[in-house]
């Protein structure tokens, strides 16, 4: 997300995110934080990375599928692809 937003903001923009990025955890304030959360907003980097994520998911359930399709199904067997698909269906 963070490599999008500096891809994506203004020189200024991208000036202020790295002193915050500079920063100990500790020492950011909570209006920086909700700063650097409204940018990723604005510049659509969090529905870019659920959208990475989900096509990750889709390439891992078809790996999946196509490694242990021919396992016999069972409950360990129904575990991995519901786990990849919680993963990227989860609200965080």
């Amino acid at each position: 997300m963070l490599v999008h937003l500096m891809k994506h903001c203004s020189e200024a923009e991208g000036d202020c995110l790295k002193t915050f990025l500079d920063q100990p955890r500790e020492a950011r304030t909570a209006d920086e934080v909700h700063w650097a959360i409204e940018r990723m907003q604005y510049y659509g980097s969090i529905e870019y990375a659920a959208s990475v994520a989900r096509y990750f998911a889709g390439a891992a359930l078809y790996e999946f599928a196509k490694a242990y399709g021919d396992v016999p199904d069972s409950e360990d067997k129904a575990f991995i692809p519901q786990l990849i698909r919680y993963t990227v269906s989860r609200n965080l």
